[in-house]
Parts: C-alpha cells; sequence; structure tokens
C-alpha cells in the first residue's frame, strides 16, 4: 500500500537538497557582495553623474556664481585661473568671477587654480535656483616672495611693511618702520636692481635669529639679485627669506 507521506530516506534527501541549495545562495551573495564592494570605488563616478544627469532632466538643478579674491588686500585673481567643477570642462575666471550652469542639486566638488596661487577644493552644496559662494586665494610661497621684493625694489615701505608677519609688525608700527627705511634709503641709497625668486623649500622647524623662538612649517625662499649701494657700483648677491602662512597668506619675517 502506498503512503501519503514521504518516508524518512526521502525525507533526508530532501533536507540535504535545500541545505546545499541554501549554502549555493549564501555563497553567490557573498560572491556578489564581494565584487560590487571592490568595484564600487570604479563605478561610483559613473553612478553619480547618472544621477546628476536625471535630476537636471527633472529640473532639480541651479546655478552657481562664483567670486575669487586674494587673501592679500586689494588684490584680484589674474584672468588665468580656472575652476572646475566635479569633472566638467574648466571655467576661466574674468574679473574674479565665475557662473556654472545647470548643476544638479546636492553637493558638487569645485577646484580652484592659477599661476602663483595654491590649488583650493570646495564642496558646495547646491540648491535649486541661484546659488553663490566666495573663495578666498591664498598666494604661493613663491609669487608672495615676488610681490614683497618688487615693494622692496620700488622702496614701497607701506607695502612692505603689510607683508611682514604679526610678530614682527608687533615690534614697530607702520610709521615707525617707514620712517626707518626711508632713513636708512637716504643714508646708503641703497637699491635692488633686479632679483629672481629661486627654490622654495618647506622647513619643518626654524629658529628666529633674533628671538630663538622656533616656527614649524616656516619656508625658506631663495633670492638670486643684484644691489647698489652709492659708491659701491653693483653687486651679484644670494639671500635666503623667510616666511609663514597665517589665515591663507604667507607673511615674512623682517630678520632675514
Amino acid at each position: 500500500m502506498l503512503s501519503d507521506y514521504p518516508s524518512r530516506s526521502d525525507m533526508r534527501v530532501e533536507q540535504k537538497r535545500r541545505s546545499r541549495k541554501t549554502w549555493v545562495l549564501f555563497a553567490a551573495l557573498l560572491l556578489a557582495a564581494v565584487v560590487l564592494g571592490s568595484t564600487y570605488s570604479y563605478w561610483a563616478p559613473a553612478q553619480n553623474n547618472l544621477l546628476r544627469a536625471i535630476k537636471v532632466a527633472a529640473g532639480l538643478k541651479g546655478d552657481l556664481r562664483g567670486e575669487l579674491a586674494e587673501s592679500y588686500p586689494g588684490q584680484n585673481p589674474p584672468e588665468d585661473t580656472q575652476v572646475v567643477v566635479d569633472d566638467r570642462p574648466p571655467i576661466m575666471v574674468k574679473s574674479g568671477k565665475f557662473l556654472a550652469r545647470d548643476l544638479a542639486t546636492g553637493k558638487h566638488i569645485v577646484r580652484i587654480s592659477g599661476t602663483g596661487y595654491e590649488p583650493v577644493e570646495r564642496t558646495v552644496n547646491i540648491t535649486q535656483g541661484a546659488n553663490r559662494v566666495a573663495v578666498g586665494l591664498c598666494l604661493s610661497p613663491g609669487e608672495a616672495t615676488r610681490r614683497w621684493m618688487k615693494t622692496k625694489q620700488e622702496n614701497l615701505h607701506g607695502e612692505t611693511y603689510k607683508f611682514l608677519c604679526p610678530e614682527e609688525q608687533a615690534k614697530v608700527s607702520r610709521a615707525e618702520y617707514i620712517e626707518y627705511k626711508n632713513a636708512i634709503q637716504k643714508q646708503y641709497a641703497l637699491k635692488i636692481v633686479s632679483f629672481k625668486v629661486m627654490q622654495v623649500n618647506l622647513l619643518k622647524a626654524w629658529p628666529h635669529p633674533d628671538t630663538g623662538k622656533t616656527y614649524r612649517d616656516v619656508a625658506m625662499i631663495r633670492i638670486d639679485g643684484v644691489i647698489e649701494l652709492a659708491g659701491s657700483g653693483q653687486e651679484k648677491k644670494a639671500w635666503d627669506v623667510y616666511a609663514k602662512k597665517y589665515d591663507d597668506r604667507w607673511l615674512f619675517f623682517a630678520a632675514n
């Protein structure tokens, strides 16, 4: 007589079959997790771009107006400064301003670069409509040195004073500094005929020669130049100047 219930042997066979299926499914899921995890960094940019394209098509977009200004008083970035948003083509800056249109809502990476400036990277959050961002640019140590030396060459002592670090400015007022420099100029008729900013080295530590205080992360910049003293003619010179970054500005120590 045939039974309506499976025998014990049949039940054992079925349990083994189900167990094998479970292990196969588990192995497949584990393999998929490994593959997806290892390729996430490869596919993530493409997925982000696709998501942004969908948002723009759906009208979820905004414009970004940016304004760039040097961290140094009274200066504007040159016209060759450029801005890159995500992986879009570069946007040229005009009169310190740029415009990026039709950005999907959400976070975007903005990169700013230009000759004589330290590169900047910012994350901005775009909402629908108009968005604005203001970014201060820091001169590179070499460019800051070039401008500082230019004020010395032209005897613009008030402008030279602006490039001194806070510790040096604390020693003497701007008026006193200008008076002192004018007296030196009158006495020795010192003139910087020409100069060239050479190598820039970043020092982990630098002891101030006058105070003995040690400063961290100081830039040492070598300068080659030609100077002239009254009655002595012109002479080639090489010397080092030292600068430290304060609030996105490379400022100089007077003891150079």
